[in-house]
């Protein structure tokens, strides 16, 4: 937790314009690693242990793991030097409450791009142990790739990342939704390949300088 409330203060220095000094972010990952025991401790005494082998600290109780869908999205133009990819999680409530953002070099097409959003999600949330492992894409070719990756062989430098990441999230199951419920994703994917550079950004709230016109996420986060 430490860790990731470090890159989280570096986040918001970069890219909010907000500073927060060392000791006031120590204070911060001490409060809430007490405060996340004393929750567990209390669920503890009414929830069964589960059989489910721990996957390290999650930065969510792993009994929420079920509830949890992360959607993904990515923005490709043929004529653009760089593409767009977005992620987004969502909790039983279906409200956001994680999202990843990420302006790249434009890959060889559409569905490159849509693999290449679908890694990164993976990757961010086993670097974090988020335990959400059910992914949801609008992108029915996505789905045909990541079931049959023998039948698909120009896309094996993604597939053979896919596949090391698939293995570390046991759980992992892929949906296809259509795109009117696939919003928030596209919000960030489109906003991130009009920007037109090299970026990297996740957190538990969209940036500040993302364009707020027709913004998803005008209702805020849980």
């Amino acid at each position: 937790m430490i860790l990731w409330l470090i890159w989280k203060a570096r986040n918001e220095k970069v890219f909010n314009g907000i500073s927060k000094s060392p000791d006031e972010t120590l204070n911060m990952a001490v409060t809430g690693c007490r405060a996340w025991g004393e929750a567990n401790n209390k669920e503890a005494s009414t929830v069964p242990t589960p059989t489910e082998p721990e996957i390290g600290e999650a930065l969510v109780p792993s009994n929420r793991s079920s509830s949890l869908i992360c959607k993904t999205d990515a923005a490709w133009k043929e004529s653009d030097h760089y593409c767009g990819l977005g992620w987004c999680i969502f909790n039983e409530l279906e409200q956001p409450v994680f999202v990843g953002i990420r302006g790249t070099r434009r890959s060889l097409s559409a569905t490159h791009a849509e693999l290449q959003g679908l890694v990164w999600a993976m990757q961010c949330l086993e670097d974090m142990k988020y335990p959400c492992y059910t992914f949801q894409t609008d992108c029915k070719d996505l789905i045909a790739i990541t079931e049959n990756p023998a039948d698909w062989p120009v896309y094996h430098a993604e597939l053979a990342d896919f596949s090391t990441l698939k293995r570390k999230l046991p759980l992992f199951k892929l949906y296809f939704t259509p795109r009117g419920s696939n919003v928030h994703a596209d919000f960030l994917a489109r906003s991130a390949r009009i920007l037109g550079y090299s970026f990297s950004f996740v957190n538990t709230t969209v940036p500040l300088w993302l364009p707020q016109v027709a913004s998803p996420f005008a209702h805020g986060f849980d």
